[in-house]
């Protein structure tokens, strides 16, 4: 089978053999439960990272909206991953461990939602798969949305998250209460108005140890100091995150090529958004919890689909990012990819292709740029 064939997608993005024999349902058109995993529907998302050799790595998210929208046909999430282990195409070490806990702490049964809970609720769905397709098989990252969990205990989802903390500690011999309660500390030292909201989290496919659960924050103020407060949680000697000159020089260098207009105006300055109130406007960061590390490690997503004029203009401003922080081989290798990729309009016409820009920084002070895509299946939305 097809991975069109599972996406219920026109077209594939790039060709993965592991990917093109896996046996799961379509993806059909339902009005009633639609994806919003991208701004126009489209069900699925992927991203590159390009390494200092020119190596691309590639990365997919599926929402799995038909699946959710039928489940009395299709199962849970715990059956989609028994399907997904039947075909000899995962990694050896996929664990579900921390997966079935957290789907068990985080959602409902679909059958406790009525038709007037689900009307009420931002999202269609409860739970998306990311796939990395590694040489050693495709390793699965399981997504989960509390919001309906939330609405139907009346609890918020902080606090739904803050209990499936302690049950993966508990079942699992780990600790994660404790960068928990590190990253709370930021949290609760934040003003009202840029306490982030908590759309979703995540854990890997993989054994404990090996494990990582990340805690997804959003805030609707874009400006270059707030992702520095973001990024540091708000350390003046961002201790334990790597922050050191050179990163934050390269942090800037693309922060103002994104959005040249803040430049001469400060840190404080504000970037407008094109789609004022769209949900996924602001800066969002994942903050990932191992056990044994007490500091969370950060990444931020930009919205650039939201913030920039047109996909031709993110193109540039990679393009010289790359060709100033690495070499113009990666910038210019950028750039063709994709156009190449995406032909279906013009790059210049407006934005929409290019998601988001990630930024993160490693231990030995390297910027880690990826950029997320939707390949419009649905631009017409």
């Amino acid at each position: 089978m097809h991975y069109s064939d599972y996406t219920g997608l026109p077209v594939s993005p790039p060709s993965s053999p592991q990917l093109e024999s896996l046996e799961l349902p379509p993806l059909n058109e339902n009005s009633k439960f639609i994806s919003y995993m991208t701004d126009d529907h489209t069900p699925i998302e992927f991203s590159w990272q390009f390494e200092k050799s020119g190596e691309a790595t590639v990365r997919f998210a599926i929402d799995p909206v038909m699946r959710q929208a039928n489940p009395e046909v299709h199962g849970s999430i715990m059956g989609l991953f028994h399907e997904l282990s039947q075909t000899g195409l995962l990694a050896q070490n996929t664990d579900f461990t921390w997966s079935r806990i957290c789907m068990e702490a985080l959602t409902v049964a679909p059958e406790e939602l009525s038709d007037k809970n689900r009307s009420s609720l931002s999202y269609s769905s409860q739970y998306f798969i990311g796939f990395d397709c590694m040489s050693t098989g495709i390793r699965l990252k399981a997504y989960f949305l509390p919001e309906a969990r939330a609405a139907l205990t009346l609890q918020s989802k902080q606090t739904l998250i803050a209990e499936m903390i302690k049950r993966l500690d508990s079942s699992c011999q780990v600790n994660l209460t404790m960068p928990w309660f590190n990253l709370l500390h930021f949290f609760d030292s934040l003003p009202q108005a840029i306490f982030p909201e908590f759309p979703f989290v995540a854990v890997d496919c993989l054994p404990s140890r090996q494990n990582r659960l990340k805690i997804y924050a959003r805030t609707h103020l874009v400006t270059f100091s707030n992702l520095r407060r973001f990024l540091t949680l708000d350390s003046k000697g961002y201790s334990g995150l790597g922050m050191k000159n050179r990163a934050w020089e390269h942090i800037s260098l693309l922060w103002y090529l994104l959005f040249p207009e803040t430049f001469h105006l400060g840190e404080d300055a504000e970037v407008p958004s094109n789609n004022p109130g769209n949900p996924t406007g602001g800066l969002s960061y994942y903050y990932e919890l191992r056990d044994g590390c007490p500091t969370p490690s950060v990444k931020v997503y930009i919205p650039v689909r939201n913030l920039c004029p047109n996909d031709e203009y993110i193109v540039k401003a990679l393009e010289t990012f790359f060709r100033i922080t690495s070499n113009s081989c990666i910038g210019s290798q950028y750039t063709e990819s994709v156009r190449d990729t995406f032909t279906h309009r013009p790059l210049a016409a407006r934005a929409g292709i290019h998601t988001y820009v990630s930024l993160s920084i490693k231990p030995d002070d390297r910027i880690e740029v990826m950029s997320y895509f939707n390949p419009e299946f649905s631009p017409d939305l």
